[in-house]
Order: structure tokens, then sequence, then C-alpha cells
């Protein structure tokens, strides 16, 4: 009997030693974490969360409304560190976020067509027919 209660205080605290050492491991890698976002500038960090086709339509928002795109920048970081923003940006959501604060980002759009193998644009396409 006494056997019995000495292995299970061996067990428990070996299971207490664990805990700690998991414990600690996961305060390590949050501070990693955080000392990572912070050495690195705000463009790189947006950079991250931004996907597909966001990344122009970032850089045509930034040219035509450098101060609203900048507090947007600052406001997407922002939820992002703060754990608010999970999933990653397309160009599509970045879009729709800018038309909803009344912001109307203007994108150049090409049409082009492709033809035996080569890429034309309809101008040059119109002038050969």
């Amino acid at each position: 009997m006494p056997e019995d209660n000495e292995l299970d205080l061996l067990k428990r605290r070996r299971m207490l030693e664990l805990r700690r050492r998991l414990l600690e491991q996961q305060d390590k890698s949050r501070d990693a974490e955080t000392k990572s976002s912070e050495t690195k500038d705000p463009e790189t960090m947006l950079k991250e969360v931004l996907i597909d086709r966001a990344d122009e339509v970032w850089e045509a928002a930034r040219n035509q409304y450098p101060q609203v795109a900048e507090q947007v920048g600052k406001a997407i970081i922002q939820a992002k560190q703060s754990g608010k923003l999970r999933e990653r940006i397309t160009g599509e959501q970045l879009l729709w976020l800018f038309e909803r604060i009344g912001i109307h980002v203007h994108l150049q759009t090409h049409i082009r067509i492709i033809e035996s193998g080569e890429i034309k644009s309809i101008a040059q396409k119109l002038k050969e027919d």
C-alpha cells in the first residue's frame, strides 16, 4: 500500500514538472512572437497579411489616398496583433473595405486576348481585323 502512494506521488510530481516545462515553452514562444512582430516595420507586417491581388489594391489606395490608406493599414496591423484578424486579406476584401468606408479606389484594368499562344490587347486585336 505505501508503495502505491509513493508511486502516485512520483507520477504527480512528474506530471507537474512536464506541465511546468510546457507552460515555459509556450511563454517563450509568445515572447518570441511579440518581439518579432515589434521589430518588423508596419509595411512588412501589412504585406504578410495581404494575399492574392491585395498588394495591387493596397498600392493603388496608397497612391490615391495616402492618409486614409495609412490609417487603414495601422488598423489592419492592430487587428492582426490583437488576434481579431485571423485570416489573410484578399484583394476583393480589401477593395470592399475601402468601399465600405467611402473610399473608391480606382484600379487600372486590362483586357487581353490569348490567340494562337499570343497575348494581345483589344486594341491590337481590333487593328488586325
